[in-house]
């Protein structure tokens, strides 16, 4: 296996709300942590991992997150 395991901490593009809302709305950010094998160069501008792949190069679950919403990166080992 030759990706490394990271962990994303990421501000997520979120809905504030399931129907019509009064403003203001809330401003805190929706902070997700993700944790994945690390996909180099999968897709420019974006952190790729997956939850899976196979010695054969199949994935499963590939999260593309945008380098923009990336607030924190950590190897994990």
């Amino acid at each position: 296996m030759k990706h490394p395991i990271i962990h994303v901490i990421w501000h997520d593009a979120h809905s504030i709300g399931d129907t019509w809302i009064s403003l203001p709305v809330d401003t805190e950010p929706c902070i997700v942590s993700s944790i994945g094998w690390l996909i180099p160069d999968a897709k420019p501008d974006y952190v790729v991992i997956a939850q899976s792949y196979t010695n054969e190069e199949m994935y499963d679950h590939l999260l593309a997150i945008p380098v923009g919403m990336v607030k924190e990166t950590k190897l994990l080992t």
